[in-house]
């Protein structure tokens, strides 16, 4: 009896093709759940004859498959969809920061909500969440979508970095205590133009103390290339006046993004590089010896016209690559299929 009563809690969702992605696609497939567990993967024949008694959904002509992780998007941005069209990198940051100052917290709450309905529509289960304002953790919460959520930090005033470090930690605390089963929590310094070494050096130290992953925008155009490298371009200074840092110093160092970073000791297992496009085979060479992942971003890139980036060479390497859709500010679309 206890069996049978267990049997009629199960659903089985059969289609014409089964994708479970670990094996080889299954003809007439069927996938047997009970509550929030996959309990059975096989043929149609198979799993109705295992659970002869549970209720049946077919959905005939479509391929059944795992949900998508989506390794890297900023669901806060939705609203910005169409309205960054035909620039270039640097100009794309400038007008981005505008139109930020131009919405309230509400507003990012909105856009959140559309962010994270785009996402389930086409069916994104995961996702990688670089935070900036906090808008979009109750937004993923209420979509229940599982979420790995990096909580943004900048700064490039090292007179400002205790300060900008407890931020951050209080931030966290607040973050963990609410996150709940499906969500964690994760660091995110914005990017090699808005983060000191200091600063970089500070979060990867919390970051192990707190046991987070750490992910960061790296070497996504020529023009963060050209800041790293020579310490000019409109990031040097256009970026920096129009957010209040021009009075900091900045030197050039010389290198690659990549390189750049390496510096501080922030690469590791935990670390996920996001972009990756303007890297030479010395670059990946470091990202694969400290097993940094990559999330891959092609339609932002190819809207900012960042460039491609250089997948043969990542994985010869052995390095782990996801998909990320990132912004709808960057790339129009929040769906893996667009």
């Amino acid at each position: 009896m206890a069996a049978s009563a267990e049997t009629d809690k199960i659903r089985i969702y059969q289609a014409d093709w089964v994708l479970p992605i670990v094996s080889g696609p299954i003809q007439d497939g069927a996938v047997a759940v009970a509550g929030e567990n996959i309990r059975a993967v096989g043929t149609r024949t198979a799993i109705s004859a295992e659970f002869p008694d549970a209720e049946i959904i077919n959905f005939h002509h479509t391929i059944l498959l795992p949900g998508f992780v989506n390794c890297h998007c900023h669901l806060e941005y939705a609203v910005f969809r169409g309205l960054l069209d035909n620039r270039s990198f640097g100009n794309w940051i400038l007008d981005l920061i505008d139109l930020k100052r131009k919405i309230g917290y509400e507003d990012f709450v909105a856009s959140s909500e559309l962010g994270a309905a785009e996402c389930t529509a086409s069916g994104i289960t995961t996702l990688g969440e670089a935070m900036s304002s906090g808008a979009s953790f109750d937004a993923i919460r209420k979509a229940g979508l599982r979420s790995r959520v990096y909580q943004e930090v900048l700064g490039i005033d090292d007179h400002q970095l205790a300060e900008t470090l407890a931020r951050l930690s209080a931030r966290l605390d607040r973050l963990v205590e609410q996150a709940g089963r499906l969500i964690e929590v994760g660091i995110f310094p914005h990017a090699t133009y808005t983060v000191s070494p200091k600063l970089y050096s500070a979060v990867g130290e919390m970051a192990k103390e707190r046991e987070m992953k750490v992910s960061t925008h790296l070497a996504e155009s020529g023009t963060e290339s050209k800041y790293i490298k020579s310490g000019t371009g409109v990031l040097a200074l256009d970026l920096r006046e129009k957010v209040g840092w021009d009075q900091a110093s900045h030197e050039p160092f010389g290198v690659t993004p990549v390189k750049f970073l390496q510096q501080w000791n922030v690469y590791n297992r935990d670390f996920m590089a996001v972009h990756c496009v303007r890297v030479n085979p010395d670059d990946v060479a470091i990202l694969a010896k400290n097993d940094v992942a990559i999330a891959h971003c092609p339609k932002s890139n190819a809207k900012l016209g960042c460039g491609i980036a250089p997948l043969p060479a990542f994985f010869q390497a052995g390095i782990r690559v996801g998909i990320g859709t990132d912004s709808a500010a960057s790339s129009n679309i929040m769906d893996m299929f667009g």
